[in-house]
């Protein structure tokens, strides 16, 4: 009777199962996402500052992002809201280059300005360059370095 019971349940379930799901479940977990990612720092040092800017995308069916170059843009800083410098464009995609001999200078304010090929600007707050805070100290370390051999499990017990 218990086997007949549990049978009989098994059956209705597996009859029953496939007629719960006639809604189509809408998942929450595809984004859309279409926003501009800048990756750049200027510094104090006598070398080329470079800027990046890329459009992170989801795909629309999939959700997964994807990143792509935003090319011929004009990329602009202004230093203290004054002096504008014009990044130029390089060999790889999405990236620009300071003017030759440009350096970052402690305690000038700086803001990036970019406008797309469609004409679309954007603006960056302006931020000032901290100095740099001096060193008050220098430790030596005389101690060399520990070398360690890599632990492979060879699947042995050590006893």
């Amino acid at each position: 009777m218990r086997t007949t019971s549990l049978g009989l349940l098994v059956g209705l379930i597996t009859l029953l199962l496939p007629a719960a799901c006639v809604d189509q479940l809408e998942t929450p977990f595809t984004q859309r996402v279409n926003v501009i990612v800048v990756d750049g720092t200027l510094t104090n040092l006598s070398e080329s500052q470079m800027i990046r800017i890329n459009r992170s995308k989801s795909d629309e069916l999939t959700g997964r992002f994807g990143s792509l170059p935003i090319t011929k843009a004009r990329v602009e800083v202004l230093v203290d809201s004054a002096q504008v410098l014009v990044f130029t464009e390089t060999d790889t995609a999405g990236a620009y280059r300071s003017p030759a001999g440009f350096t970052a200078q402690p305690g000038h304010a700086y803001q990036l300005r970019f406008t797309l090929s469609d004409g679309t600007q954007y603006r960056s707050t302006t931020e000032v360059m901290a100095p740099v805070p001096p060193l008050t100290a220098s430790i030596q370390n005389s101690t060399p370095p520990v070398c360690m051999a890599p632990i492979i499990n060879t699947g042995e017990r050590m006893s």
